[in-house]
């Protein structure tokens, strides 16, 4: 799996990472930081520039847990004092919103194997999905970073 990832971070332009706001998945996400930046250094000797985090993308968020908030909030700083030192971030890098929540549209969508937004297409599961989709894209209009 370590060689398999290093290869797509090696082809890829940038990646987009999804993550739990929560205690394990911060602390994922920024040793994984710290993966991108040790391969920086691998990947330039060989001319390439390594892929770069465009954005977080926070899934199974609940508004009632402020927990998660917490994290989300810690996350964005992270990032605007990272982006900065370690290069691994575009500099137009963020934390995608909204989060995506654990809503039973979701489930019962998976379950049938379909879209979100093609078994619910007026859920606000499906509008939230809309909504992250334009923030990413967004951030992948201003990728010079």
């Amino acid at each position: 799996m370590y060689h398999t990832t290093k290869n797509a971070i090696f082809c890829a332009d940038f990646v987009i990472i999804p993550s739990i706001p929560d205690f394990l998945g911060t602390a994922g996400l920024k040793r994984l930081v710290g993966f991108l930046h040790e391969l920086r250094d691998q990947f330039l000797q060989h001319d390439n520039q390594p892929a770069r985090i465009a954005g977080i993308v926070f899934n199974m968020f609940s508004k009632a847990k402020k927990s998660m908030k917490l994290q989300v909030d810690e996350i964005e700083s992270y990032i605007e004092e990272t982006k900065h030192t370690k290069k691994v971030f575009l500099k137009n890098a963020k934390v995608f919103h909204p989060p995506i929540t654990n809503l039973d549209a979701i489930a019962k969508a998976h379950g049938q194997r379909l879209p979100v937004n093609m078994v619910f297409p007026t859920h606000d599961a499906s509008t939230n999905f809309v909504l992250l989709t334009k923030d990413i894209i967004g951030v992948l209009n201003g990728i010079n970073g």
